[in-house]
């Protein structure tokens, strides 16, 4: 069993400060900003390591990059770690190549990988951190599994102790186990324990052996006039810092009677003030001609949040394109899930049954959606940034050559140079530090992935009309089923709460969390009626104080609770970037320098040892203040 380990240089994001970045063009200057391996792709390798234990025989492991002639010390490093080869794709013609670019040239090296390090043997494996630290688009690997024709195993993060290994990969509220039983595949790993380091000696050898190879467009046996503009799909627009969406008081109170009140005050405040209920009304069907279509998913007989937020947003810009909007689903033929769709405000909705429960699924759903794509002829194609809709979403793109932009928190329907409208998707980078306008190019369909919690649900239309068809698919793969563990429930922090709890690195200690953060959330659920989650930062969740699935920012959860309470966080952009929809933001800290003061209505520097139990015992003393 061979391996290739996809490794990708990244700028050092935890290092990044004013200096950094060029203000009159709004970009990062990365030149000033220290470089290291994607630390996903790290833990892809101890993985590989790992696994390549349960079969016998010499393995070899060869490391692939593509990046500028500096990035070859990286590559040095993985050898050390125990890489045996390792190639950098690196030539000027593919500078600024987006991931559809990128997944094409890889896809060619690895062929070439497959002939001069594994002699033409087809069993092997690659391996790859879920997503880059820079980027987070998570869509370089399913491209790639796209353009080989080889199935992908996601979000590994452990593997079982049998004869035939099973991979873990845990979503929403379950864990899904795959076999690995087929070669080739392409695994993505995210929160991977094992761990691997650099040997001195390993380094040296791979400097005198020369193990590290540097290839460029004519090594690859490709056209020397192909460049990453004629390849690439999408188009950075604009690049900048993007400010919270929502003003700040930045209102600092100093006692915790004033904090009680302002607690008590925001919640009724926002609690009873009249939202305003948005509905799609019955529209006409006129033409089948360039809809808005949506990626939907279900679980447990009912859509889920992502996909009911994104539905109402492609119906905002199906209104706006004057277009009908179309739903793509696999349910079994599931009625009560295709009537909420209809409800939800879609003009139709495309059934694909019955749903794969194989570790081909990806490739048999992607491939129907790619055929109504290609029939239906749409002009925007709205998927849910969840594990499947990324995967999905990521081998669509790439069978119909289309552009994609990930994990979008912003879509705006604008005119061209030419008068025509196009659709502006905004995402977050680099951890959250930048923003970027991103427009589609070469491509007569613009994709998207969208984040949850950055846009409103519509409210649902009962007894709205619509059409439903059905659409059976075959499969080809038999055999290789995957598993679902529900004892295995993980419960994840939902975007919409009334209040959010949310601890930082400035907690102490665990046994803090237990005495005095978990208190206090129970005394706000005498107030409020629900118990508050406990939420945290990404330092937070390093230190062990909640776990990955309750955390908040730039690589963890866009939330919009009616109040968010931050005890102990600093306020980096990153954890920032998940808030900027929460209604009323309050901040505990000891520094008065934190940046999350700027960033919040209300702010106490306090310890929040001495603070919180007091303001604690204000609610549990308060039998008046229940409202549940």
């Amino acid at each position: 069993m061979n391996f290739i380990i996809l490794a990708k240089e990244v700028p050092d994001i935890t290092f990044i400060n004013p200096l950094s970045w060029d203000h009159e063009k709004g970009v990062l200057k990365r030149g000033k900003l220290p470089s290291r391996i994607n630390p996903l792709d790290i833990k892809a390798l101890a993985f590989a390591k790992d696994i390549s234990s349960y079969y016998p025989g010499k393995s070899v492991i060869a490391a692939l990059s593509m990046g500028p002639e500096k990035c070859i010390n990286s590559l040095y490093r993985l050898s050390a770690m125990g890489c045996d080869r390792a190639v950098l794709v690196s030539d000027n013609r593919l500078g600024g190549a987006d991931t559809y670019a990128t997944s094409y040239i890889l896809s060619h090296s690895i062929l070439k990988i497959i002939n001069n390090f594994f002699s033409g043997n087809s069993e092997f494996m690659i391996v790859s951190g879920m997503h880059s630290s820079d980027g987070d688009t998570a869509q370089v690997p399913p491209q790639l599994a796209q353009a080989l024709g080889i199935p992908v195993i996601s979000n590994v993060s452990g593997i079982t102790q049998n004869n035939t290994p099973e991979l873990l990969s845990y979503e929403q509220d379950f864990c899904r186990i795959t076999p690995l039983v087929k070669f080739p595949c392409l695994v993505t790993v995210s929160d991977y324990s094992a761990v691997v380091y650099p040997s001195f000696k390993k380094m040296r050898m791979a400097e005198l052996n020369k193990t590290v190879e540097k290839w460029d467009i004519e090594i690859l046996g490709l056209k020397n006039n192909i460049t990453s503009r004629l390849l690439s799909r999408t188009s950075v627009k604009k690049i900048y810092q993007k400010q919270n969406d929502i003003p700040r008081k930045k209102i600092e109170i100093s006692s915790t009677e004033e904090l009680k009140s302002i607690i008590e005050k925001s919640f009724l405040e926002i609690k009873e003030s009249v939202q305003p209920i948005e509905i799609r009304k019955q529209t006409e069907i006129k033409s089948d001609r360039y809809p808005v279509c949506v990626f939907a998913e279900a679980e447990n007989n009912s859509l889920t949040s992502l996909t009911r937020q994104i539905v109402s947003e492609a119906g905002r810009i199906a209104d706006k394109l004057e277009s009908s909007l179309t739903a793509v689903i696999c349910s079994n033929r599931n009625e009560n899930i295709l009537n909420q769709l209809i409800n939800l405000g879609c003009d139709r909705v495309l059934n694909i049954y019955p749903e794969p429960d194989c570790l081909y699924s990806d490739i048999l759903i992607s491939d129907a959606v790619s055929k109504i794509a290609e029939k239906r002829n749409p002009s925007v194609f709205l998927f849910p940034a969840s594990p499947e809709g990324r995967i999905v979403a990521s081998r669509t793109a790439y069978s119909l050559k289309a552009g994609l932009t990930a994990d979008c928190t912003a879509l705006k329907i604008v005119n061209d140079n030419e008068n025509k409208k196009i659709m502006v998707q905004t995402r977050p980078a680099l951890g959250g530090n930048i923003t970027a306008d991103i427009v589609t190019v070469n491509s007569f369909l613009q994709m998207a992935t969208v984040r949850a919690g950055v846009f409103s649900e519509f409210m649902p239309l009962s007894g709205r009309e619509g059409i439903i068809e059905h659409i059976e698919i075959k499969n080809n793969f038999p055999g290789i089923h995957v598993r679902k563990d529900y004892s295995a429930l993980l419960n994840y922090l939902p975007e919409k709460n009334d209040i959010i709890v949310s601890i930082g690195a400035g907690i102490k200690s665990r046994k803090d969390v237990e005495k005095i953060i978990k208190p206090f959330a129970f005394s706000l659920k005498l107030f409020s009626g629900t118990l508050p989650p406990i939420a945290g930062s990404r330092k937070a969740v390093e230190k062990g104080y909640v776990e990955r699935n309750f955390q908040v920012g730039q690589t963890g959860k866009s939330v919009s609770p009616v109040i968010y309470i931050s005890i102990g966080i600093s306020g980096a952009v990153q954890h920032i970037a998940g808030i900027k929809n929460a209604g009323t933001v309050i901040s505990i800290n000891t520094d008065r320098s934190a940046p999350v003061f700027e960033n919040s209505d209300y702010f106490i520097i306090a310890d929040y040892s001495k603070i919180v139990p007091e303001i604690t015992q204000l609610f549990m003393k308060d039998p008046d203040a229940v409202y549940a």
